[in-house]
């Protein structure tokens, strides 16, 4: 009987121990961080990968905006000096000096065949008619048809007219018949056509000769 109560006092003596030993053991050990563990198909797995995944296409988006950037400016820095070297209409100094200055028959030749105009006493070629006397003769031919456009302009406009509308005759004034029938409306090319004086590039006058 001894012996068994000497057993049973050692027996809770070593439970006391551990338990007090615990304690100290476990402010010893590193405390580590908690684990949760998400089964799939649960709520809180499907928002954590939707946020992933959101955070990537993100990052995927601004990746490609600064890349398309960088492209940008390059490909334009590589236009810059071609696009400023665009070829004008203006003929250069130097294909002037190449056509003036070229080897044999390729550069202009000399106008031998010049003559004297007897009307007018400006430079022209032979066996054909001189400029400035056809531009003289132009202008003037002009300034007839300006006339007689001025003269049909100012004509009274109350002048009436016998006009036949289907099978009865009314007198219709100058002015109701500019209104009810304007006439042809001319386009656009018609019109660039009339002011092609503006445009048109004009034979440079001749030289009277020198006595």
């Amino acid at each position: 009987m001894s012996l068994s109560i000497e057993l049973s006092h050692l027996a809770g003596l070593r439970s006391s121990a551990a338990t007090n030993l615990l304690p100290r053991i476990s402010s010893l050990l590193p405390r580590l961080p908690e684990i949760s563990i998400t089964l799939q198909g649960s709520p809180a797995s499907s928002n954590a990968q939707e946020n992933e995944i959101s955070s990537q296409i993100d990052e995927l988006k601004q990746r490609i905006q600064n890349s398309i950037e960088i492209g940008t400016q390059s490909a334009l820095s590589l236009w810059d000096g071609i696009l400023r070297a665009a070829p004008k209409k203006k003929v250069s100094h130097q294909k002037k000096r190449q056509r003036q200055l070229a080897p044999g028959k390729k550069q202009l030749q000399h106008l031998n065949n010049l003559n004297r105009c007897p009307s007018c006493g400006h430079y022209k070629r032979a066996h054909t008619l001189c400029m400035n006397c056809v531009g003289e003769i132009r202008k003037y031919w002009k300034q007839l048809d300006a006339a007689k456009n001025e003269q049909e302009v100012s004509k009274p406009d109350q002048e009436k007219e016998v006009m036949k509308v289907g099978d009865s005759e009314e007198s219709v004034d100058s002015v109701d018949q500019r209104i009810l029938y304007p006439g042809k409306r001319k386009f656009l090319n018609e019109l660039k056509h009339v002011e092609k004086e503006e445009y048109l590039e004009r034979r440079p006058k001749t030289l009277p000769v020198e006595k």
